[in-house]
């Protein structure tokens, strides 16, 4: 192997482990804790997509956010 494919081999593996951290960070960012950033009522639960996705609403301001990560909020969703 060449250094070319080293350097391949690393950026991909880099990128399946940075991807999903970003990710968590945007959609934790998003959920807020379950609190809605614009107007601060708390986020209902309104559906899940095809693919286990999770939708939230203020019902207040109409702000939504989709989680996909059960870490963002496994406090908040009960299966």
């Amino acid at each position: 192997m060449n250094i070319l494919n080293y350097i391949l081999f690393g950026l991909a593996i880099s990128l399946i482990v940075i991807l999903p951290i970003i990710g968590i960070h945007f959609e934790r960012k998003w959920f807020n804790g379950g609190i809605c950033p614009e107007c601060g009522t708390r986020l209902e639960y309104f559906g899940s997509d095809s693919q286990g996705g999770r939708g939230y609403l203020c019902e207040k301001c109409g702000y939504h956010t989709w989680v996909s990560w059960n870490t963002v909020d496994k406090k908040y969703w009960k299966s």
